[in-house]
């Protein structure tokens, strides 16, 4: 019996230290907090909460497209040219994530992403773009704490 009673203690501890862990990691928002609210000043009109429902929902375009590229340009996603970076993406993730599997889903997510590569309207301004970059990583928000 007390053998029993140590195994259920045992399975119990891991639960609630997994559970831990998983509220304790930074979301990608967290990592992005600064950028986003600079480009909230910027952008009067998207607030925090808009930012964290888009985020819950998966739906990018509750946010104003030129927001979204603003943080992806201070992230260092898009280029002076309004251009996807994926290796700028990757070098600039790493110094933004600093919890490893966090970070390594990421970066899978921004390979995954060269899609938004395609031609845009917008040019460099990166309205767009963020648009889409920001769809790319909503769509994978079930995989990763977005």
């Amino acid at each position: 019996m007390s053998k029993f009673t140590c195994l259920v203690l045992c399975v119990v501890a891991a639960s609630l230290s997994s559970f831990y862990v998983r509220a304790h990691t930074p979301t990608f928002r967290d990592s992005l907090q600064p950028l986003i609210e600079a480009c909230s000043e910027e952008y009067p009109g998207v607030t925090s909460d808009m930012v964290n429902q888009a985020a819950k929902e998966g739906n990018p375009n509750i946010i104003h497209p030129c927001f979204n590229g603003c943080v992806f340009k201070k992230a260092g996603f898009i280029n002076e040219k309004g251009e996807y970076d994926t290796n700028s993406a990757l070098t600039n993730l790493r110094k933004l994530v600093t919890h490893e599997e966090q970070y390594r889903k990421l970066a899978e997510i921004a390979r995954q992403c060269t899609s938004v590569k395609d031609t845009v309207t917008d040019g460099e301004a990166g309205c767009e773009r963020g648009a889409r970059i920001s769809a790319c990583f909503l769509q994978q928000k079930d995989n990763v704490s977005l």
